[in-house]
């Protein structure tokens, strides 16, 4: 990647990594299992990918013979297997582009895809729980540390805007899901909120996809994700692990949408009796289960739709960490976009406080500006948008240069700002008995506990996270960022996806 205007102003660095991992039982069976797939898998993008992995995972999900759900042999009247497996296909490409597209556009592309196969709503609960997990760099995965992958999910939700809200909202119109209902806050037939994930939490206590949003992905590996693997692991098969899971999973926790469409008492049942049939002696589980599914489909269709919808983000999040899974000294590449420019220099005074009872003088430097992005490259080959980067950060250096940079959350100082005269105002900051005044248009007041060259580069990269993700190009991956206060003396922030 480079900008033909000046091509000696980024790095790109692969590194090759050694990796060592042990094959363990519940990756190699479902890799076995997404074979089984493989024809349809053809068209979902490179095997092991987001869209990929989100493809397998939903054939898989629709194929599990789960009581209450679709399966095949087990048809509702406006929804087939096979419209869940054409729209397992349909969302491939769209969820391909998570890590490196806007959350909002990603889901909005994913459900107008599905919806153009399928007669009915299929995925839109899929879509909304894999989403999020598709959009973590695939760096993320490869340690598969749930902490690390979870932290990933949460800055990625918590940098949505209002225009993903807008699609967000585009997305649930399209696909039109029953037992919704209407509130007179957020309500998804209404014009979309600001802060999607302001209407998350207001939905969070009926709904268990917005409370992965809110409350964090946590429950998920705790859930789901440890019971398919404990029971893949116990030696059943796939089918029987996916239909384990979500027994669990029911029993553990009411379906949010039999609780919206027939109420919270029956809701409740059904999760009471998910946990008999659990319970059921070995010789008797099988005609238990067959029981429970007739108990959901007549004389009423009492569908767990939600709990499916978190067995599929879990056989999401099993399929990656399978997938990524490595054989003894197999490589994987890093990359590294270094982007050093001189026009991301700024002149600046400050002083800082060095003890309680010591204050520098006011002094300047020549400050510079280096930043690092790493993670893996688009479909085009790129870390991040470049041109895009670099503006930004010139934008973020122009605020700083030729200004006293003043902190406004340092104990020791005092920093007030008076009207001295229409249009002019002063900035007087004391430390003790000290006291400075400087012309406030000359300022900036950060909100930092000292200008020190540390929090000047944290307060620089906090700004470029949030102008990235604004402008549509979010940093998903490492951000690093440098400040040198002359040469050979410089201070580093970094922000690692863990």
């Amino acid at each position: 990647m480079h900008d033909t205007r000046d091509p000696h102003i980024l790095e790109i660095r692969p590194q090759a990594v050694l990796r060592n991992d042990r094959e363990e039982r519940p990756a190699s069976v479902l890799r076995s299992a997404a074979a089984e797939f493989a024809a349809a898998l053809k068209g979902c993008g490179a095997a092991g990918g987001p869209g990929w992995c989100a493809a397998a995972a939903c054939m898989l999900e629709a194929t599990a013979p789960k009581p209450g759900n679709v399966h095949p042999g087990a048809d509702f009247p406006d929804l087939s297997h096979d419209d869940l497996m054409a729209a397992a296909v349909a969302i491939a490409a769209a969820i391909d582009r998570s890590p490196h597209d806007r959350l909002g556009r990603v889901i909005l592309e994913a459900v107008s895809a599905s919806r153009r196969v399928t007669r009915s709503n299929a995925n839109l609960g899929m879509i909304l729980a894999i989403a999020p997990l598709a959009a973590v760099p695939a760096t993320a995965w490869d340690c598969f540390d749930p902490a690390r992958i979870t932290s990933a999910v949460r800055d990625r939700l918590a940098a949505l805007t209002a225009a993903d809200a807008a699609d967000i909202y585009g997305a649930i119109a399209i696909a039109s899901p029953g037992g919704m209902g209407t509130t007179q806050r957020f309500d998804v037939a209404g014009p979309p909120p600001q802060e999607i994930l302001a209407a998350m939490r207001f939905a969070a206590p009926r709904d268990q996809i917005a409370r992965l949003w809110t409350a964090g992905y946590e429950s998920l590996f705790e859930g789901p994700v440890r019971d398919i693997a404990a029971a893949l692991e116990a030696g059943l098969d796939w089918r029987e692990a996916v239909v384990e899971g979500f027994l669990l999973q029911l029993a553990r926790e009411p379906d949010t949408l039999i609780a919206r469409r027939h109420g919270a008492a029956t809701a409740a049942e059904v999760s009471a009796a998910a946990g008999a049939v659990l319970s059921a002696p070995a010789d008797c589980r099988e005609r238990a289960l067959a029981d429970f599914d007739r108990s959901l489909r007549a004389p009423r269709r009492l569908n767990p739709g939600t709990t499916a919808d978190l067995v599929a983000a879990a056989l999401y999040i099993l399929l990656m960490q399978a997938v990524r899974s490595r054989s003894e000294g197999a490589m994987e590449e890093r990359y590294e976009v270094r982007l050093r420019k001189a026009v991301h220099v700024f002149s600046a005074g400050h002083f800082i406080t060095l003890t309680d009872e010591i204050c520098e003088a006011v002094h300047g430097h020549n400050w510079t500006v280096g930043v690092d992005v790493s993670g893996p490259p688009d479909a085009h080959g790129m870390v991040v948008n470049f041109i895009t980067l670099r503006d930004e950060l010139s934008a973020i250096v122009g605020r700083l240069d030729h200004r006293m940079l003043l902190a406004t959350e340092n104990p020791l100082l005092s920093v007030t700002t008076v009207e001295v005269a229409a249009g002019r105002s002063e900035v007087t900051v004391r430390f003790g008995e000290r006291r400075w005044v400087f012309p406030a248009e000359e300022c900036l007041l950060m909100p930092v506990g000292n200008t020190s060259a540390e929090w000047i580069a944290r307060w620089i990269g906090l700004e470029l996270l949030r102008a990235m993700a604004a402008s549509g190009s979010p940093i998903t991956g490492r951000l690093r960022v440098e400040v040198d206060e002359c040469l050979g003396q410089s201070a580093v922030w970094e922000r690692r996806p863990n």
